[in-house]
C-alpha cells in the first residue's frame, strides 16, 4: 500500500470511531506522484490478478483520451524504480496489511500518525508484546525474553528523512526493549537498524508463513 491509502485507513477509522490518533512530530517527504500511488494501490487491492495496459489507463486516467499506453509503462517504472531503491519492493505484498488489520491498530489505539506543522507526513503502530509471530524463531535467536515493542506498518513516502529514527527514538522513550522484523530485500530497513544498535537475532515467519528477518535490541540504564 502506499501511504496515502494507509493513512487515509486511518483517518476513516478515526472519524468513524471518534478515537484519538497518537501523533509524533516528525519533518519528511513523500516521493510517490498521484499517479504513481494509484497504480500502486490499484496492484495492491488485487493481488495475483494481471492488468492489461487498457485497464490501468482506464483505472488510472478515466476519460483521458491524451494518455496512451506509453504512459502506463513510463509510470511503472518509475515506481519500481522508486520501491527498489527503498528496498520495499516485494515489503507489503498479497494484500498485507489488510484494511481489517489497520483499523484493528487503530481501534487498539497502538496507530500512530505523524505530523510536521499539522500535515499528516507517516503512520505506524507501535505494539506492547509478546507477538504471537515472535514466539518461534529459527537459525538464532531472541537477545533476551525481557518485555518489548514491537513496530510494525511503517509507511511514508520513498523520499522520506528521518522517519524510522524517529519511530525507534518515540519507541525507546516507552520501553527498553524493541523487536522488529522486516523483509529479506530490504536492505535500507536492515543498515538503519544496525546503524542503530540492533542485532539480527534470526527468522520469524508472519501468519501467512512468509519469512522475515527479526531483530532485537536492548538498552541499558547507562544507555537512557
Amino acid at each position: 500500500f502506499s501511504f496515502g491509502t494507509v493513512l487515509a485507513r486511518v483517518r476513516a477509522v478515526l472519524r468513524r470511531t471518534g478515537a484519538t490518533d497518537n501523533a509524533v512530530s516528525v519533518t519528511c517527504t513523500t516521493g510517490l506522484t498521484r499517479r504513481e500511488a494509484l497504480i500502486l494501490d490499484l496492484f495492491r487491492q488485487h493481488p495475483g490478478r494481471y492488468f492489461t495496459r487498457e485497464e490501468i489507463l482506464e483505472a488510472v486516467w478515466p476519460n483521458d483520451t491524451l494518455v496512451g499506453e506509453r504512459s502506463v509503462d513510463v509510470h511503472i517504472a518509475r515506481l519500481r524504480k522508486k520501491m527498489g531503491a527503498e528496498g520495499n519492493i516485494h515489503q507489503w505484498a498479497n494484500g498485507h496489511p489488510s484494511p481489517r488489520q489497520i483499523e484493528n491498530d487503530v481501534e487498539r489505539g497502538v496507530s500512530y500518525v505523524m505530523e510536521e506543522e499539522g500535515e499528516p507526513v507517516a503512520t505506524f503502530a507501535l505494539v506492547e508484546g509478546p507477538d504471537p509471530t515472535y514466539a518461534v524463531i529459527y537459525d538464532g535467536q531472541w537477545l533476551n525474553e525481557y518485555p518489548y515493542y514491537v513496530i510494525h506498518r511503517v509507511a511514508s513516502g520513498p523520499k522520506a528523512h528521518g522517519v524510522m529514527r524517529r519511530v525507534l527514538d518515540y519507541a525507546f522513550a516507552l520501553t527498553d526493549t524493541v523487536r522488529i522484523d522486516t523483509h529479506a530485500d530490504n536492505k535500507t530497513m536492515q543498515s538503519l537498524l544496525r546503524k542503530y544498535g540492533f542485532t539480527y537475532c534470526g527468522i520469524i515467519h508472519l501468519a501467512n508463513g512468509d519469512p522475515r528477518l527479526a531483530f532485537q535490541k536492548t538498552i541499558t540504564s547507562k544507555e537512557k
